[in-house]
C-alpha cells in the first residue's frame, strides 16, 4: 500500500501486509473460567519517502510533516479489546488503515456477569 499525504512537502508512506486481530476467549483461572481479551498486529515493512523504518511487534510513533503513524495500538477495556495496526492521525482527521475489535458480554444465563461461566 502506497499513501501520499500533504502539499508542499508531501510525505510518502509505503506499507507491505498489514494485519490486526483481536480475540476474546475463556481460561482457567484461580476463580474459574474468566474472559482472557488479547489483541495483535504485524506489518511486514514500513517505509517513510523511501527509507525503510524498522518496526516490530510494540507500540510505535513515527513522527510526520503532516501529523503521526501510530503502529501496534493496543486499547483494553474490562470487556473489549481494539488492536490498531496502523493509524495515520493528521491535524485534520485520524485515518485507521488496520483495526480489529473483539468484546464479551453477559449469557442467557448471566447477562450481567462473566460470561464464560453457565
Amino acid at each position: 500500500m502506497k499513501i501520499t499525504v500533504g502539499g508542499i512537502a508531501p510525505v510518502t508512506i509505503e506499507l507491505g501486509l498489514i494485519q490486526a486481530t483481536a480475540t476474546a476467549t475463556c481460561a482457567s483461572g484461580p476463580g474459574g473460567l474468566a474472559p482472557v481479551l488479547t489483541g495483535a498486529s504485524s506489518i511486514a515493512y514500513l517505509k517513510i519517502n523511501g527509507l525503510s523504518v524498522a518496526v516490530g511487534s510494540a507500540p510505535l510513533t513515527v513522527p510526520l510533516v503532516v501529523g503521526a503513524l501510530k503502529l501496534n495500538a493496543t486499547t483494553t477495556t474490562p470487556t473489549s479489546v481494539t488492536q490498531q495496526a496502523v493509524v495515520l492521525d493528521t491535524l485534520l482527521t485520524d485515518v485507521v488503515i488496520s483495526e480489529a475489535h473483539a468484546d464479551i458480554h453477559g449469557s442467557a444465563v448471566n447477562p450481567t456477569g462473566n460470561p464464560c461461566r453457565v
